[in-house]
């Protein structure tokens, strides 16, 4: 196997992985939040916008490890896809995906 394609292969799974983290930390923070609200304002599981739930938990818990761990993990995932994108696309020549 070719050394660019593992490259390749390492990179789109670290990003994937990084990507799956974020979302599971946004879902442990609206779980968070829901324990503080009542239930007629609580935030929905499945219908919620990223802003929202950072701000709120930002307001609740200004020194929360969440927030902190999802700054790390998104700029992780942001990091790991670039990465793949200039693995695939050729950006660098010398480890390119070979053009068909």
């Amino acid at each position: 196997m070719r050394f660019d394609l593992i490259l390749f292969v390492l990179f789109l799974g670290l990003a994937s992985s990084a990507s799956a983290a974020s979302s599971f930390i946004l879902l442990a923070m609206v779980g968070e939040i829901n324990r503080r609200r009542d239930d007629h304002s609580q935030i929905p599981y499945f219908w919620f916008s990223w802003w929202t739930v950072w701000r709120e938990y930002r307001l609740l818990y200004p020194d929360g490890r969440y927030s902190r761990a999802l700054i790390v993990v998104t700029c992780l995932a942001f990091v790991f896809a670039v990465a793949c994108f200039y693995q695939l696309f050729g950006v660098h020549p010398k480890y390119s995906l070979p053009s068909r």
